[in-house]
């Protein structure tokens, strides 16, 4: 009963397959986040529930770390939520054994990592962004403030959403409609 407690009061989700790699189990979490009934979810694969394109790279290495009865950590995917946003989540689990070394299934947890990948674009495009404007200051000479600074527009903007209008004064950019 305790450990059920500490599971409910936990921010991640917990989840269990059996020997067929079909899943047994989900914690409340799982329909919180994902706003799916856990029901929908019990007897499938983690294939069946893949909701980006199964055949990438990273999802082949994953489908065989669970086909091999390997451990796995950190794998991180997509999945388009209930209301349309695209939520991103990650999972780790490891293979469950029995006292003769028959596998068991698999026991793991889910995390909501949808805004620490936010925090992490926003800040890869910052870091983006300073790097350019830094190649253009030191590309000028002389520091020649009459070259033609950089112009910041949606085109060039690779999906950033703002620049600051500190950043257009320190890196001498205008800002394009």
């Amino acid at each position: 009963m305790k450990l059920r407690d500490f599971a409910e009061a936990a921010s991640d989700g917990f989840w269990e397959m059996d020997r067929d790699l079909k899943f047994t189990y989900f914690s409340p979490w799982v329909e919180e986040i994902t706003g799916v009934p856990v029901e929908f979810r019990l007897g499938k694969t983690r294939e069946e529930l893949a909701s980006e394109a199964a055949d990438t790279t990273k999802w082949r290495a994953y489908l065989e770390d669970l086909r091999q009865r390997r451990p796995f950590h950190d794998f991180r995917y997509a999945r388009r939520g209930h209301d349309g946003r695209v939520q991103h989540l990650s999972s780790s689990g490891k293979p469950i054994f029995g006292a003769v070394g028959s596998f068991l299934g698999c026991r793991g947890i889910g995390r909501d990592i949808t805004q620490q990948v936010v925090v992490e674009k926003r800040f890869q495009d910052a870091r983006d962004l300073l790097a350019s404007a830094s190649t253009w200051r030191s590309s000028a000479p002389s520091w020649n403030r009459s070259a033609a600074p950089p112009t910041m527009s949606p085109s060039t903007a690779k999906g950033r959403d703002w620049v600051s209008p500190s950043s257009i004064r320190w890196f001498n950019c205008t800002a394009a409609g």
